[in-house]
This record gives structure tokens, sequence and C-alpha cells, in this order.
């Protein structure tokens, strides 16, 4: 599996911190404001993120995130 860039394992650890703490997904607006990107920009790291192996993501569905791997610091 590819290492992720410093970016994305900032982007992996919010959207796992997100999930713990609230019990769903961030949105890609919410990753966007959170990291001061655009929503494209976000779109653009969590399909980084997706084709590395770490998240799967689903077209047309709101908060459509699922963790498949955790960052490579957490087991």
């Amino acid at each position: 599996m590819k290492e992720l860039t410093q970016k994305q394992e900032l982007v992996l650890k919010f959207i796992t911190r997100i999930i713990r703490d609230r019990g769903f997904p961030p949105t890609i607006r919410e990753i966007g404001d959170e990291f001061q990107i655009t929503a494209k920009g976000a779109y653009d790291h969590l399909k980084a993120i997706e084709k590395k192996g770490y998240i799967r993501t689903y077209k047309n569905q709101s908060r459509a995130i699922e963790l498949i791997r955790h960052s490579a610091e957490e087991p």
C-alpha cells in the first residue's frame, strides 16, 4: 500500500476523529473548512487517500466515507 503524503495523513486523521467523536464521517465541505481548502481540493485528497487503500467513498451520497485502514501511526 502506498504511503500517504503529510496532508493526506492529516485529512485521514481528521476523518477518523470525526467518526469516533460523532459516529459518522464529515462532509467534503467540512473537510475543506477544516484545512482551509476548497471542496474540490478536499475531494481530490479523498480520492488520493481512497486510491491508496485507506478509505472507500460512495458516489452521490453525503458523508459516504468508510474507513478501511487507519493511518500508518495507528494500529
